[in-house]
């Protein structure tokens, strides 16, 4: 403690707060002098701070690392060459000035972190065909939300710690990620069967069995049902009516796909393989 009180009174004073060290009855010249001194004997990582409110200490407010002055009964001088200004002359909401601080680096990283791990994330998705444009912008715009959320804890809870905001950035941030990961999963099916008929239309028979295989084992019948037909045609362009047959078999047997069409084709496929019992059926 650097004071210009009386020596007996701020030992008083240190007694009651529990501080050891004590400089009494000093000039603003002596305290300028005292903290270099600390400022030499400090470690390369460490930072110094110095708490004051009187116009003495204006030039080692200036002089430390951080500066904190009252704002309600502090000097002008202090105010003026102090960084941090507690608007209550309370010494303990210092506490919540440095909560507020690390949080804010945190989130700031957090945020960066999470931005950049998500784009990351995305792109792999898109590579695979697995994420369309549009669930890439919503996506996008999620992340965005999220991150001014991330923003708002430590000013909203400054006196709650550390714990309660990391438990409500937990709980956020998994609500998000499952919010984001519904459309992406669904865009990605129906993505496969945009990306089977293409394929098919293009005479790619191998890309469109991929893609088409990939709907059959959805759970979703109405999926399920279109990635079987989808592989009947592909079976079917090929020649390969037997396999053909079978998979619009299981078409229909999801009782989703039962269309004339569909019986047609199967009549057909039947007739190719000389099963004129079934092609009749």
């Amino acid at each position: 403690m650097l004071t210009g009180d009386n020596e007996r009174t701020a030992e008083k004073v240190a007694a009651e707060l529990k501080i050891d060290s004590v400089y009494a009855e000093l000039m603003p010249e002596d305290k300028v002098q005292l903290l270099e001194e600390f400022c030499n004997d400090r470690m390369e990582n460490e930072k110094l701070a110095f708490v004051g409110d009187g116009m003495n200490d204006a030039p080692v407010l200036a002089l430390a690392d951080i500066g904190i002055a009252m704002g309600g009964l502090g000097a002008d001088a202090a105010l003026e060459a102090a960084d941090i200004i507690l608007m209550e002359d309370e010494p303990s909401k210092i506490i919540n000035a440095v909560r507020i601080a690390k949080g804010t680096i945190r989130s700031v990283r957090e945020n960066v972190l999470f931005a950049i791990g998500m784009k990351v994330f995305l792109v792999i998705l898109a590579f695979f065909g697995l994420v369309t444009m549009q669930s890439a912008i919503i996506a996008d715009m999620v992340v965005m939300v999220i991150n001014i959320l991330n923003s708002f804890w430590m000013m909203k809870y400054p006196e709650s710690g550390c714990k309660r905001i990391v438990k409500i950035k937990k709980q956020i941030v998994l609500a998000a990620v499952l919010c984001m990961a519904v459309p992406t999963v669904a865009s990605g099916c129906a993505n496969s069967a945009k990306s089977g008929v293409e394929a098919l239309e293009a005479g790619d028979y191998k890309e469109a069995q991929a893609q088409f295989e990939k709907l059959t084992e959805e759970k979703d019948k109405k999926k399920s049902a279109e990635g079987y037909r989808g592989l009947a045609m592909t079976y079917y362009e090929q020649e390969e009516y037997s396999s053909a047959l079978d998979a619009f078999k299981k078409a229909v047997d999801t009782g989703v796909v039962q269309t004339t069409q569909i019986y047609n084709l199967m009549g057909i496929c039947a007739m190719k393989t000389e099963d004129y019992e079934a092609a009749l059926e």
